[in-house]
């Protein structure tokens, strides 16, 4: 008897014994949350100029890539050093040094020259956003005299907006810098902190790009120390893929970027348009954003110019269409290529959906993280397909859908 009831309860003993055990884990877990938190904080202190440098590493790669090639080709052209391995040498330690002056080169543009102006031009609006709302007010009128509902929607619409973008400037903008001001004026040892996490992250990236070959080579060691062979080569291939899609995307869209905010500046300048810096600013980091980035970036920015100057504003939509058609047709090709391997659709539900989880960061990361997603998954179904000795191409199921929409058809008829 004694036998038969652990026999039968024996399993559901043990299920309770073991809950119970966890249950009694997670208590003194949580006792022990704060301390716990604590050490994870000062953990995340001390690693984090590693973990900047690493970032800031894996963004300037491309760059340091494209000039070691060059470099190498030019050594190997000029005929440079006799030795191939010491061309190899001089060229890496050229590229690294060139992509870090370059990025710094960057940053002092943006802190020294373009800063300043753009702050400017944002006080400077704010100060005449009266006048403008009454000059196209003025012009509203005089339009639209014979239309007196739709020139009184459009004062409407003109005084919200005024009171909208004074109440704005004045609970947003201005108490955030008069913030960071007196931060950066009292908290010194924050200041210093971040100082020195960003000067120690500058030094680790320079060691991480000198030594990327070698780090990525040990990394593929350990895998395959870890791993069987066979599954050391599909998590290698993952990652390669991964590494493919979602470094080419970041570095490619930053550059372009880039780029596309310098052509907006020049052309703005060139249009005399009001408030260059601020609109060039705007259309470069909104281009970021996929899909969505351009038309985000272009409606503030028109109607800034629209309450300055409604003529001018329509010479800057001319002038945005036809940039990111240069954009969309040969500097994004040019430099992005096809890195995700999405369809349009799917780039749209990427952006929608991380848009909507992770607000602005999750519409710039969305379409790499989920074209990883869509790879592993259509890699998955190819895979299950294979054993059933079915065909994995989604063209050889296209009879399917044509087939159930003949007799769909046919039942109609």
């Amino acid at each position: 008897m004694k036998h038969h009831f652990w026999k039968e309860n024996g399993d559901k003993i043990l299920t309770g014994l073991l809950i119970a055990a966890g249950a009694i884990s997670l208590f003194f877990v949580f006792m022990k949350i704060g301390p716990l938190f604590g050490s994870l904080r000062h953990l995340v202190h001390i690693i984090a100029p590693i973990v900047s440098g690493a970032v800031i590493a894996y963004l300037v790669a491309p760059i340091c890539n494209a000039y070691e090639r060059g470099l190498y080709s030019g050594m190997k052209r000029l005929k440079m050093f006799r030795k191939d391995t010491t061309r190899q040498k001089v060229s890496g330690a050229l590229a690294v040094t060139g992509s870090m002056l370059t990025l710094i080169a960057v940053i002092v543009l943006f802190l020294v020259m373009i800063l300043p102006q753009l702050w400017q031009s944002i006080v400077s609006m704010f100060n005449s956003i009266s006048v403008y709302t009454d000059n196209i007010i003025t012009l509203t009128k005089n339009l639209f005299a014979e239309h007196s509902w739709l020139e009184g929607s459009l004062v409407k619409f003109w005084e919200s907006a005024e009171s909208y973008i004074t109440n704005f400037f004045q609970t947003k903008i201005l108490p955030n810098v008069d913030v960071w001001i007196t931060n950066l004026s009292t908290g010194v040892s924050q200041t210093i902190v971040f100082l020195y996490n960003i000067s120690i992250g500058m030094i680790v990236a320079v060691y991480m790009l000198a030594s990327r070959r070698r780090f990525a080579a040990q990394g593929i060691k350990f895998l395959y120390a870890v791993l069987p062979a066979r599954q050391a080569g599909m998590v290698l291939g993952r990652v390669r893929f991964a590494d493919r899609v979602f470094g080419k995307f970041i570095s490619g869209k930053i550059v372009e970027s880039l780029i596309i905010g310098a052509i907006a500046m020049v052309g703005t300048y060139i249009l005399k348009m009001p408030y260059a810096v601020l609109i060039s600013v705007v259309i470069g980091l909104t281009n970021i954003i996929p899909f969505f980035g351009p038309i985000i970036g272009a409606i503030p920015c028109i109607f800034i110019t629209l309450i300055v100057d409604p003529l001018k504003a329509l010479y800057l939509t001319i002038f945005i269409v036809i940039l990111q058609q240069v954009d969309g047709n040969i500097i994004g090709p040019k430099i992005m290529g096809k890195s995700t391997g999405l369809s349009g659709f799917w780039v749209l539900f990427s952006i929608l959906l991380f848009g909507g989880l992770f607000g602005v960061l999750g519409m710039i990361l969305g379409m790499p993280i989920f074209a990883i997603i869509y790879s592993m998954v259509s890699d998955w179904v190819s895979s299950r397909l294979q054993k059933k000795h079915l065909p994995s191409e989604t063209e050889s199921y296209m009879n399917f859908v044509e087939n159930e929409a003949a007799e769909d058809v046919s039942y109609l008829d």
